[in-house]
């Protein structure tokens, strides 16, 4: 039916949102298992979204860039999460930035330096959240659909029916 295949590196722009989102997962996986933090605990957005809001610290590892485009509501940045880490490090941390790479290596270095740490990775990250679909905001936490999707590679990815503006 459609001539593309999920590991093919380009998803036409005709594709329904969930087999781009599924195209989008098994890419995010092979990635993740050719890394050397494959082993960091994972969650996805379904769970992530199921969870109470305030059961976890959503610590968002993006460059600032990316985060002045947009955020997922309630995240911190890295840098605030460092800062406040004594406070916050007996609760559930989980980690996200563009498709999970960045994120998955930050994780583990918190579990190298602080064994026993709940952090897990939130497996494909926001392009993951959108498909969710999850909402986000900008730096002053206004609803916005604008998206940075972590480079040009993944923007095909970012589901069709959001009406996401693409920033790069």
């Amino acid at each position: 039916m459609f001539s593309w295949l999920p590991w093919s590196s380009k998803v036409a722009d005709d594709v329904p949102d969930s087999q781009r989102h599924s195209a989008f997962l098994k890419r995010f996986e092979d990635i993740r298992d050719k890394s050397n933090w494959a082993q960091v605990p994972e969650i996805s957005g379904a769970e992530l979204k199921d969870l109470p809001r305030d059961s976890y610290i959503l610590v968002d590892v993006r460059s600032e860039a990316e985060r002045n485009v947009s955020m997922i509501p309630g995240s911190i940045t890295k840098e605030e999460f460092e800062k406040r880490f004594d406070e916050l490090k007996d609760q559930d941390i989980v980690v996200y930035c563009a498709i999970g790479g960045r994120s998955g290596t930050y994780c583990k270095q918190l579990l190298a330096t602080h064994p026993g740490l709940k952090v897990r990775n939130y497996a494909g990250s926001i392009i993951d959240w959108l498909h969710v679909p999850g909402a986000l905001v900008d730096h002053e936490g206004k609803s916005t659909n604008k998206i940075h999707p972590g480079g040009s590679t993944w923007k095909q990815y970012v589901p069709a029916a959001g009406n996401y503006i693409i920033v790069t």
